[in-house]
């Protein structure tokens, strides 16, 4: 995925945040809309997402599953508790991954989680 689909995602959170367009939303929502597969239906209602394609969707998916799932970002146990800044941390670290290892991707590992 290129990295400005990811920043354009990362921009428009942040500038729907700054205006005060968006309602408060707990990172348990986040999660919760990550781990049932309906996190871009939700964005998609507070957003423009015609951006991305479903590859791009799917990718994001997994990898946002996978770091949930590896604890990336405390708020599972009580740390973040802004569903947003738990979106814009997933965007920031897949674009360092993808920044400091141009041969990053999803492996088969992260997949396999999904299901």
């Amino acid at each position: 995925m290129r990295l400005t689909k990811l920043t354009t995602l990362a921009f428009m959170i942040t500038d729907r945040v700054n205006v005060g367009q968006t309602e408060q939303v707990t990172a348990r929502e986040v999660y919760t809309a990550i781990e049932d597969g309906t996190i871009f239906d939700w964005l998609a209602n507070r957003g423009d997402l015609t951006f991305l394609e479903p590859v791009d969707k799917l990718e994001l998916l997994i990898e946002w599953h996978d770091f949930y799932l590896i604890g990336l970002c405390p708020g599972r146990d009580g740390g973040w508790q802004d569903g947003w800044c738990v979106l814009l941390n997933y965007l920031l670290e897949g674009i360092q991954r993808r920044l400091g290892d141009p041969r990053y991707r999803l492996s088969e590992e992260m997949a396999v989680r999904l299901q």
